[in-house]
């Protein structure tokens, strides 16, 4: 036994104290926890953390074995069109969103979606002219490649999206929407028209294209392009929304 005033404990002190730390730290009885956390401070994160990854992996084995059947039935039902089939604005979507996927795939957020963790899957989503950019670069990379409508299928009719974490995949898209209808407002158009003219017989094309992985972590970039019908051409970078 410890002697008094050396500052020595008996193992029933010890005992005492770990009771009142325990009572410091109770939770109330109906937050729907133990009604006391006697965790060490600082393991809440460590096991929130440890549950998040078993939650992850529980929802990939789950869910990926039916993205990639879903996946493979939407090629079969809609095969990867061939660039030789493609018209001369077709030619020019296709050389507009190999480059952006090109850069994606060597850029540092591409490294992270390609290269992800185990137990996650990229999700690449895109035009079905984009498809056959994506396919040229993205075989082998164990990534699945959507066309837009398919995407939004799957995450409204099979698998309802959540922005709560963990998610078991992450996302990165690439479109091409032609004109200005049903993109921009009003006064977006009447922005585009003053600040930035173009000749008779030509059209404006939005370049879409970025990276998400859950509700608080991505990118989106909104280019603006002329169509002349001969040649695609940039004009500027009309939006970027970070998230």
């Amino acid at each position: 036994m410890g002697s008094i005033g050396t500052g020595a404990t008996t193992p029933d002190d010890g005992a005492d104290r770990a009771r009142e730390d325990c009572e410091r730290r109770r939770i109330p009885v109906d937050s729907g926890k133990s009604a006391i956390d006697c965790r060490p401070p600082g393991s809440t994160t460590m096991l929130s953390w440890i549950w998040g990854r078993k939650e992850e992996e529980t929802d990939y084995q789950r869910w990926f074995p039916r993205l990639r059947a879903f996946a493979k039935k939407c090629r079969r039902a809609i095969p990867v069109p061939p660039v030789s089939s493609f018209s001369a604005a077709e030619r020019e979507q296709y050389r507009i969103l190999y480059a952006k996927m090109q850069e994606c795939a060597t850029s540092e957020d591409g490294k992270c979606i390609l290269k992800c963790k185990p137990n996650e899957v990229p999700i690449l989503s895109t035009t079905r002219v984009g498809l056959a950019a994506a396919q040229k670069v993205f075989t082998g990379s164990g990534a699945i490649i959507l066309q837009e409508e398919e995407c939004d299928y799957w995450f409204s009719k099979v698998y309802p999206i959540d922005f709560e974490p963990p998610w078991w995949y992450w996302f990165a898209d690439w479109s091409i929407h032609e004109g200005l209808e049903g993109w921009v407002d009003e006064h977006g158009k009447e922005f585009i028209h003053r600040n930035y003219p173009i000749p008779r017989g030509s059209s404006y094309w939005f370049v879409v294209y970025g990276t998400q992985h859950g509700g608080l972590c991505g990118s989106h970039r909104q280019e603006l392009w002329r169509w002349d019908g001969c040649r695609a051409e940039f004009m500027d970078v009309y939006d970027v929304s970070i998230s």
